[in-house]
């Protein structure tokens, strides 16, 4: 869905960054090029205007002082103005790196936001987990969109974590527990006295004795 901000119409859009040595990169860059235009892959080889001039400029590294794909993410604010003119709620799990994988959460995030707008870019991290980040854009003024944003990002709460797909960050209405011994001692340890981010991470906390 994000693809449609980098200038890609209805499909998805895939970058694979290649490290090493010049000869090791043109090696990959051969083999994975061979793969994706072998007879029955799934997958299109991306002419070099797949993506805008804009996003091409991004991965190479050229600096945007009008902030172009910034603007165009935002509906044209400002990072000044962002937080009084957009509002915007963040999802962020953790799904295997599979393709089965990857077609549930998509379904997953379709239906929890189908009467929403949003957003969704997948990072692969390592051999086995992809990160999804779900933005969810609501006008603050409008207090039903607000609620309908809210209840889209407790149903993909709801639906993630039925599946044991938990995101990497919380936010204050969705606190995530400890969830294994090793988390609380760290825990403990570091934050005895449990000043830090007091009742984000394990809900309201009781009162101080007096």
């Amino acid at each position: 869905m994000a693809a449609r901000t980098y200038g890609v119409r209805d499909r998805y859009l895939a970058h694979l960054a290649l490290t090493g040595d010049p000869e090791v990169t043109d090696a990959l860059t051969r083999i994975v090029g061979d793969r994706v235009r072998a007879p029955g892959s799934p997958f299109e080889h991306a002419s070099p205007g797949a993506a805008d001039a804009d996003v091409h400029a991004a991965y190479a590294g050229r600096p945007d002082p009008a902030d172009t794909l910034f603007r165009r993410k935002t509906g044209g604010c400002c990072a000044r103005c962002l937080d009084r003119e957009r509002g915007l709620l963040m999802f962020l799990p953790l799904v295997p790196f599979r393709g089965t994988a990857a077609a549930e959460a998509a379904g997953l995030v379709r239906d929890a936001t189908a009467d929403c707008t949003a957003g969704v870019t997948m990072n692969v991290l390592d051999a086995d987990t992809v990160d999804h980040v779900v933005t969810i854009g609501f006008t603050p003024g409008d207090p039903e969109a607000a609620r309908r944003a809210h209840r889209a990002l407790d149903r993909l709460h709801t639906a993630f974590a039925a599946r044991g797909w938990l995101p990497y960050r919380s936010d204050v209405d969705h606190p995530l527990p400890p969830h294994t011994a090793l988390h609380r001692r760290l825990r403990d340890a570091l934050d005895p006295h449990g000043v830090f981010a007091r009742g984000r991470f394990e809900g309201p906390q009781p009162p101080p004795a007096p």
